[in-house]
């Protein structure tokens, strides 16, 4: 895969995420039982350069030779693979806000683990609810993360800023697509209350 990477000119950063991509894969591959590690390869490869917004069209026409893949598995792979890898991304994410957790909320540190239960149920809820596209909350999967947060400290009380959350976590703010999924999202945690 990697000389792949180096035929299409990619940066090595490039090609470290193809390489994460695969290796998330294969470490999930009982979801796709009968996928060749060539097909894993090609569509990791793909899907990178999909979220990095290259070439893709010429990075497809080579891939799926350069590996003897055909094009349409690839394609077809590519909506579950996506799917996949923003949700690990999403849960990594989860797990890495809660060191911060414990600072901004000294006197609830102890139950860090539980509010990233809560917070990666609701994340859960989002997907299976589909409250949002799908499209937009890969794209912005970062910032559907901060708004579980968000909503999840909100609905026990835990009075912040969404804006401090959106720092903590490393996204973006400001808005209609935040403001909306805030609001949507908490809405969400109020309706499982009830």
């Amino acid at each position: 895969m990697p000389a792949a990477a180096v035929a299409l000119k990619w940066p090595p950063k490039m090609a470290d995420a193809a390489c994460e991509a695969l290796t998330a894969c294969v470490d999930h591959q009982h979801l796709w039982a009968a996928a060749s590690y060539d097909l894993f390869a090609a569509t990791c490869l793909y899907v990178v350069s999909i979220r990095a917004k290259k070439n893709t069209l010429g990075d497809l026409a080579y891939l799926a030779p350069y590996l003897g893949v055909d094009v349409h598995e690839i394609r077809a792979l590519v909506p579950e693979v996506t799917e996949l890898l923003v949700n690990l991304k999403a849960r990594a994410a989860i797990a890495a806000f809660l060191p911060k957790f414990g600072k901004m909320f000294p006197a609830h540190a102890s139950k860090a683990k539980d509010f990233a239960a809560m917070i990666l149920r609701l994340y859960t809820m989002v997907q299976n609810e589909a409250i949002f596209p799908f499209d937009i909350v890969q794209a912005h999967w970062l910032r559907t993360v901060a708004s579980c947060i968000f909503a999840v400290l909100i609905h026990n009380n835990l009075l912040i800023h969404s804006e401090e959350v959106c720092e903590a976590v490393g996204t973006y703010h400001s808005g209609d697509l935040g403001q909306n999924m805030d609001v949507d999202i908490g809405l969400l945690t109020i309706d499982e209350k009830d």
